[in-house]
């Protein structure tokens, strides 16, 4: 087999994937700090974020009340992909990601794509989840204050905007409250 193609099939296996996590771990490399709670938590949020403050906007007035079935399949297609996932991680004993399921079970190559499909997807879902926030911002402003921002600096590029300023203090405001977040700091270990 040529180098490349060997290199992109490789893949590492499960006792040298659980051995590298205990060094880790013991190195101060890192650590599990989430629970079974709050990764549940997360991966609702984002659903929950994504669904309503950006698809029902722009599902609701094509799909009408076949919204709801297409919710339903929505959600029974995700629970499908959650049990995948769930089966990967019980195969996989390692504090890891799905690149790192990826990588034991399909290769180097397939590891990478996973990775910047992860990439693209978390990148796809807080530009819509900022957009939607960065609008329900400036219909505040309009509704408290009575002024909104030009549509130049506070709509999305398919709307008319340039730069969606709102979207951006929106990011930039969660970004900081994760910062600060009291949990979000590692705790000393001496």
């Amino acid at each position: 087999m040529p180098t490349f193609t060997r290199a992109v099939m490789r893949r590492k296996p499960l006792d040298q994937l659980v051995r590298e996590a205990d060094q880790e771990g013991e190195h101060g490399g890192l650590r599990r700090t989430m629970g079974l709670g709050q990764l549940t938590m997360l991966g609702i949020s984002s659903v929950v974020g994504t669904g309503i403050f950006f698809v029902l906007g722009s599902a609701v007035p094509k799909a009408g009340p076949a919204v709801v079935l297409a919710f339903a399949l929505a959600a029974v297609v995700a629970g499908l992909g959650a049990l995948c996932y769930a089966e990967l991680a019980g195969a996989v004993p390692v504090a890891g990601s799905t690149y790192s399921y990826a990588y034991a079970s399909l290769g180097e190559g397939a590891a990478y794509l996973v990775a910047w499909c992860l990439i693209l997807e978390y990148g796809v879902a807080v530009a819509t989840v900022a957009v939607s926030w960065g609008q329900y911002l400036n219909e505040v402003t309009d509704a408290l204050f009575g002024f909104t921002l030009p549509d130049v600096i506070s709509q999305p590029p398919g709307a008319g905007g340039v730069f969606n300023l709102p979207a951006l203090a929106v990011v930039l405001l969660c970004s900081l409250l994760l910062i600060r977040a009291p949990g979000s700091r590692p705790s000393s270990t001496r």
